[in-house]
């Protein structure tokens, strides 16, 4: 059985990295250990998606969702300009492909413009043309702060900021099940036990079944 660690975060795609970046920077002097089942970071969805910086379009206003897109769509770009990962505000059109789509534009528009979104337009589809020539469309919305990145390099970024803090990233970890230990836990994998103090779930699509493998089995 390994050591016991204050901390240990399952799952080393783009939320279980930040999450244990976010607690190394909470708690400096705290050991915190990582499990990944494959050979490598961001194997899964953090690697295949599309890659868009979501500026906080569609979330109801002063809902969690909004408050939480608009919070990490800050703290992702000022970790990117602080690490130099690269990233770029391209901006997004959002077409209306029918004339009876026009009016939700206008309605998405005063959504964004609610959560904070500025300089958006409602484009003709002649305007549109000029972005994107391409584009066939009755109208579309354009949302300057929209934007693109690789985010399986802002993986790769925060393994690297957390292995320099002392933290630990083991892979070929498959996770088979969490066991309570009197004040703490042990989470056993095929290759060996690992106890902790706290344990934090992030191994994706999943990890319901993980943390509830009973309800798992349920017909």
């Amino acid at each position: 059985m390994s050591k016991e660690t204050d901390f240990l975060v399952i799952g080393a795609g783009i939320v279980g990295l930040a999450t244990a970046w976010h607690l190394k920077r909470l708690r400096p002097s705290a050991n915190i250990t990582i499990l990944e089942k494959e050979a490598e970071l961001a194997r899964h969805q953090s690697s295949h998606n599309s890659g868009v910086i979501h500026a906080g379009v569609y979330y109801k206003p002063g809902s969690a969702k909004a408050r939480n897109c608009l919070e990490g769509y800050r703290r992702l770009l000022d970790f990117c300009d602080e690490h130099q990962v690269n990233y770029r505000i391209c901006g997004k059109l959002i077409t209306a492909v029918e004339d009876w789509e026009l009016p939700h534009l206008e309605r998405l528009k005063g959504n964004a413009e609610q959560n904070g979104l500025t300089g958006l337009k409602i484009l003709q589809a002649e305007a549109v043309r000029e972005i994107e020539p391409h584009l066939s469309c009755k109208g579309a919305l354009w949302v300057p702060q929209t934007g693109v990145i690789a985010f399986a390099e802002v993986c790769r970024k925060l393994a690297k900021q957390l292995r320099n803090s002392g933290a630990e990233i083991h892979f070929n970890k498959r996770v088979e099940r969490i066991r309570q230990q009197g004040n703490g836990y042990v989470v056993v994998t095929g290759q060996g036990e690992y106890p902790a103090r706290h344990v934090v779930n992030c191994a994706g699509l999943y990890a319901d079944k993980l943390a509830f493998p009973d309800a798992a089995k349920a017909p």
